[in-house]
């Protein structure tokens, strides 16, 4: 599909999954909308040649992802297809490692859409704090020494849909009251801070050449300081870093 045939069908996906809710009949649907998704988050994916497209066909592309973002958290609603999005997703992210950076952005990219899905659940049942654990596990792969982001290997717009997807996430590595979670949870939240830092070299949004086409940002700001703020406590988080080693950091 293309992301205008994609967008086209978005509704009726939607539609499926209501009809199937108020028939309870989730489970039985759910193996034909996980494959819709795969193939909806497939036109999702930034083509070859993106930065040469016009600035109308461009943003009507990426009014499709935001389309699709929306999709994807009304579809996460349902334990059984947020399980099955998350089991794929991990999959997606171990396959696509050492490829081109446009598939794993799109995988990143669904995760972040799954934010409040995820933490919805995890307070519920065992599956929601699977999703959990898989996000922390999603993250700390891509976030490690030999992963495509920490010392500046990806390209900008992976760069930026991961600090993007961090953040949103900062809660399940954070503030851990648990010492033991806390152990393991804070290894990866010093590395997305090491990660959103240096992003801050990285100009938010270039004039000229194809990386005009993926400005660092999300509205007005840069998407390292949006991060940053939020591991240091931005949003009532506890803060990862020291309120002096923050405030050093943001003023640079």
């Amino acid at each position: 599909w293309g992301y205008r045939t994609a967008a086209a069908t978005l509704p009726a996906w939607l539609g499926l999954h209501k009809h199937a809710a108020r028939v309870s009949a989730g489970e039985v649907h759910a193996t034909v909308l996980l494959r819709g998704i795969a193939s909806l988050r497939a036109a999702a994916v930034f083509p070859d040649g993106f930065a040469t497209w016009p600035p109308d066909e461009r943003d009507a592309f990426n009014e499709y992802r935001r389309e699709l973002r929306e999709a994807l958290r009304d579809l996460g609603s349902d334990t059984a297809l947020l399980h099955g999005m998350m089991e794929e997703l991990q999959r997606d992210v171990a396959s696509r490692l050492a490829g081109a950076w446009a598939p794993l952005e799109e995988a990143v990219h669904a995760l972040s859409a799954l934010v409040k899905c995820v933490a919805d659940w995890a307070r519920r049942d065992a599956v929601g704090a699977a999703a959990a654990s898989t996000v922390k596990e999603i993250l700390s792969t891509l976030a490690s020494d030999q992963g495509p982001i920490l010392g500046g290997r990806g390209h900008r717009q992976l760069t930026g849909t991961f600090l993007m997807c961090a953040s949103l996430y900062a809660p399940f590595f954070v503030a851990q009251t648990d010492e033991v979670a806390a152990d393991v949870s804070r290894p990866l939240a010093e590395r997305v801070f090491a990660i959103a830092r240096a992003s801050l070299d990285i100009v938010e949004q270039p004039t000229s050449g194809e990386d005009e086409a993926f400005p660092l940002r999300v509205k007005q700001d840069h998407l390292g300081v949006v991060c940053l703020l939020r591991l240091c406590g931005g949003g009532g988080q506890a803060a990862v870093a020291m309120p002096k080693q923050a405030a050093e950091v943001l003023l640079q």
